[in-house]
């Protein structure tokens, strides 16, 4: 089973930093923010369990981080998980984070820079960022192999050379955005597609293939993780977890699964209607010849 996670940081809006930590209680997540721009602390407080036990949302780190941004006030249009060494980089929040964070050898956050090597964001190993370019946009899975090096999709790239690739290509990369929804669906790759909605108990999913022909699915009896969480649980469990994806929408690919269903039906029908048809054909065939011998038969008796 996946463990929660207790601590978080949280880029909002591209312009706050918003740390949630569960205190040693564990009946409550602390949280502060800090200017994105200059470090500065702005906001600090409590959200406890006891609250939120009103809210819908069922994983306990997303509900304190929806809880804290009310009532900060920050709208949180886009909120993105960047790694905890971030928090190196602020000066008010840099000597708790030290404290409680020695400096780990084994950190393996990865960097995102520009061709001058200045630092953009940093995600934790395993993160995903949302890669967009003036004709398509597209979620790629990036796995930590040194400081300078991160593996994209599968591919192994220095993370200068990667600045560069963005740049000449009018690109721009950032922390893949957090998801609160009920039911989402990502085409994987350029073939398949993933389909997964809340039930009662954790999440349904479906899985399509190119021509939206439902070949595989089943439930994730799970309710405190989030879609993202069951989406990369899904992904792994497949073999997908290299491929880039892109958010569709859920209506629309619905809709086509619903229309190749039916279209797979009227296939099935008219292939039984054939069958039928030639099935009668012969059987009067079959009929017709004993007919025609017994005419014949007859014909020569007369004679």
């Amino acid at each position: 089973m996946m463990s929660e996670k207790k601590e978080a940081l949280y880029l909002v809006d591209h312009e706050s930093y918003l740390h949630l930590k569960e205190t040693v209680t564990q009946t409550e997540f602390a949280y502060e923010t800090f200017d994105k721009a200059t470090g500065a602390a702005q906001h600090t407080g409590l959200i406890t369990y006891e609250e939120m036990l009103e809210n819908p949302i069922r994983n306990p780190l997303a509900c304190a981080r929806v809880m804290a941004l009310e009532e900060i006030g920050l709208k949180g249009e886009v909120v993105s998980e960047v790694a905890l060494r971030t928090l190196d980089q602020i000066k008010e929040a840099r000597r708790a984070y030290r404290k409680e964070h020695p400096e780990d050898p084994h950190d393996h956050s990865i960097r995102f820079i520009t061709s001058d090597y200045e630092e953009l964001f940093r995600i934790p190993n395993g993160g995903k960022v949302q890669i967009d370019y003036p004709d398509r946009s597209f979620v790629a899975p990036c796995e930590y192999i040194d400081d300078y090096h991160t593996r994209i999709s599968g591919e192994a790239y220095h993370i200068c050379q990667f600045a560069e690739i963005l740049e000449r290509g009018n690109g721009v990369v950032s922390p893949e955005p957090e998801l609160l929804k009920d039911q989402a669906v990502w085409q994987i790759g350029h073939k398949e597609y993933l389909s997964i909605q809340a039930t009662d108990d954790g999440w349904d999913y479906s899985i399509y293939d190119c021509s939206f022909g439902e070949i595989d699915g089943g439930q994730i009896d799970l309710e405190s993780i989030t879609i993202q969480e069951c989406r990369d649980m899904l992904l792994q469990d497949l073999g997908w977890q290299s491929r880039n994806f892109t958010e569709m929408d859920f209506d629309m690919v619905e809709e086509r699964d619903a229309d190749a269903a039916e279209e797979r039906l009227n296939s099935v029908l008219d292939q039984l209607r054939e069958k039928r048809a030639a099935s009668a054909a012969r059987e009067t065939e079959a009929d017709t010849i004993p007919r025609a011998a017994a005419g014949k038969k007859n014909s020569e008796e007369c004679l």
